[in-house]
């Protein structure tokens, strides 16, 4: 999935501009420019797709690596084929700043839209981790 590509984080620390720059050019592909995301670890996550790029980017000062995979576990598209929900479970491996690997799996929803002949997601939603679970 390109989205994990372009959020993915491997280790070699990046030029934190140029990484920016690669991150908002990748997420332009792929989130409608007002996105909406919520995420329960980012709870003041201004809308807005140059904001998901910064936090984003951001996560490599709180981690040396970082990988998400997704796997579609629902896929619903409405009758006028202009709109889809697609419900994932994303699973992240991550590697903090003092070398301790974690394992994470969420929920996640995404609704996407069709513009122009291109499909964008409109909203992401992370789901809270459950009981349980691990937070990186």
């Amino acid at each position: 999935m390109r989205l994990a590509a372009a959020i993915e984080i491997s280790g070699e620390a990046p030029n934190p501009i140029s990484h920016l720059a690669h991150v908002k050019g990748e997420l332009a592909e792929i989130f409608e420019e007002d996105v909406r995301a919520s995420i329960p670890e980012l709870p003041s996550l201004p809308p807005g797709r140059s904001q998901l790029a910064k936090a984003a980017t951001d996560a490599s000062f709180y981690f040396r690596t970082a990988r998400v995979t997704f796997a579609v576990v629902y896929l619903n598209l409405d009758d006028a084929k202009t709109k889809a929900l697609a419900l994932t479970t994303a699973t992240l491996h991550v590697t903090d700043r003092e070398g301790a690997s974690h394992l994470e799996k969420r929920v996640v929803h995404f609704q996407f839209a069709k513009k122009d002949n291109a499909w964008r997601i409109r909203t992401l939603t992370v789901l809270p981790k459950t009981d349980g679970e691990p937070s990186p």
